[in-house]
């Protein structure tokens, strides 16, 4: 593909510079059904830095399947699998790559962590399970249980499932692991919450971020960037709200995100337009003084319409306001399939290329999705 640039009203350029496809399923073997994508890239891992690992929910094969490119995500191969370490449990299910910025316990520098939602195979039994790697992610080991839980009723009564994690190290080299968890479900349907470790092994008691005061309200799949001032920015979807808006807070400390009971801010441009489902974050440094925060979603929220399946949100300012580009990744929306069902993002070291995938139409194979790569350069520019 060309290249080609996208302007924001505040001059910066988003130069898409790469679209690659990264997996897909094909007309011979049409089986996988891949949503929610996660990427990194090793920045802490000497001589191996700037390797591409990839990986995302892969319904009917009963294991996370790891990606790797070498070449700045130009070419991919399948290296590992992640299977369940309990014989009846399935390992498939909402993903999060993580490379250890520091220390953790007796894991160096560069190690790299999978959390994901490991459950049985009527899913009335969940849990939060992390495995790690030090060989650029081929073979994988069990390391701990963050939490665990029951999961979809069956009888018709409250499910009681904990979802979607989502890992972090904070400046003192602490693991926070965020998620979401149904276990109060009579009082919260369902509530985002964190568990943290100073070993990746042993985690403490659980502590509440987003536990809304009306019952049905269901914050979930929340994802946390650290931002230029110091401050952690968390967004998540409202479910329970017509078009799952996403919300967000934020905090200098991540033991302290205020009262439980305040749902957070909605995110929305001032023409009212905002993103809905399955909300990814990131901050980078590029693109004026204050930097770029941007937060993905599955369907738009609000007024207006897109394109290119939804729009990005953009902001220069830490999140006081907000306005709306075009998804560097397009997609169709189509009733029988959840395209951009959780997309993701990875902004590396030198502070101005992001790495952004998702799940998007697969023209091989209708009603399937590819998992496609785009890299973003930001930079200030000049508003066309």
């Amino acid at each position: 593909m060309k290249s080609y640039t996208i302007y924001t009203k505040n001059q910066t350029e988003l130069e898409i510079v790469q679209n690659t496809t990264v997996c897909t399923p094909t007309v011979e073997d049409p089986t996988p059904q891949l949503t929610y994508p996660r990427i990194i890239r090793l920045e802490h891992s000497g001589e191996q830095n700037g390797i591409l690992l990839c990986t995302a929910e892969s319904l009917h094969v009963n294991a996370y399947q790891i990606h790797r490119s070498s070449d700045n995500g130009l070419s991919w191969q399948m290296v590992g699998e992640i299977r369940a370490h309990v014989a009846d449990r399935i390992a498939n299910w909402q993903p999060m790559l993580y490379e250890l910025p520091v220390a953790v316990g007796d894991m160096p520098a560069g190690t790299v962590l999978l959390a994901g939602c490991i459950r049985n195979a009527p899913t009335d039994q969940t849990a939060m399970c992390i495995y790690r790697s030090n060989d650029l992610g081929e073979s994988w080991c069990y390391l701990s249980t963050v939490a665990e839980g029951g999961g979809f009723s069956r009888t018709g009564g409250l499910s009681k499932g904990l979802w979607e994690p989502f890992l972090l190290c904070d400046d003192d080299g602490k693991l926070w692991c965020f998620y979401s968890d149904e276990l109060d479900a009579e009082h919260h349907s369902q509530m985002l919450v964190c568990r943290v470790s100073e070993d990746g092994v042993s985690w403490s008691e659980t502590q509440r971020i987003v536990a809304c005061s009306q019952q049905h309200l269901r914050p979930g799949m929340i994802t946390v960037t650290r931002m230029g001032d110091g401050r952690y920015f968390a967004a998540y979807e409202m479910v329970g709200i017509h078009s799952n808006p996403v919300y967000y807070k934020t905090t200098y400390d991540l033991s302290d995100w205020g009262d439980p009971a305040d749902p957070g801010v909605r995110i929305l441009t001032p023409e009212g337009k905002g993103v809905g489902s399955t909300p990814y974050c990131c901050w980078l440094p590029a693109g004026g003084a204050q930097g770029t925060l941007v937060v993905t979603g599955k369907n738009l929220s609000g007024e207006g319409s897109s394109n290119t399946g939804t729009d990005w949100l953009l902001s220069f300012d830490y999140g006081k306001t907000w306005e709306a580009v075009e998804n560097p990744l397009p997609y169709t929306p189509t009733p029988r399939f959840r395209y951009a069902y959780s997309p993701g993002l990875f902004a590396a070291e030198d502070g101005e290329t992001l790495y952004y995938v998702n799940d998007i139409n697969c023209e091989a194979v209708p009603d399937k999705a590819k998992i496609q790569l785009s890299i973003i350069r930001v930079k200030p520019g000049v508003a066309k």
